[in-house]
């Protein structure tokens, strides 16, 4: 019997309805947050997250780049020195 070999299928999260409905529905729901408390509304990170979800999986908005981790002064030692 031959194994199934996994095919990578991308998110493609602009086309579920929990993206359309906030595409839809972002901006009057951060204004009525706004107007039901102090007039703060939500923690900018919150908003962000929002924001960013509807740009996820739309390539005009570019692609995910992973930045290189912070290394320790050794580790930046170590590698400088075995290069």
């Amino acid at each position: 019997m031959a194994l199934q070999r996994a095919v990578y299928r991308p998110r493609d999260a602009a086309h579920t309805v929990l993206h359309q409905v906030i595409a839809e529905h972002l901006e009057v729901f951060l204004r009525a947050v706004a107007e039901a408390g102090d007039g703060a509304g939500l923690p900018q990170f919150v908003e962000r997250e929002f924001r960013e979800f509807l740009t996820c999986s739309v390539f005009e908005h570019g692609v995910a780049r992973w930045p290189e981790p912070a290394r320790t002064e050794r580790e930046r030692r170590c590698r400088s020195a075995g290069d």
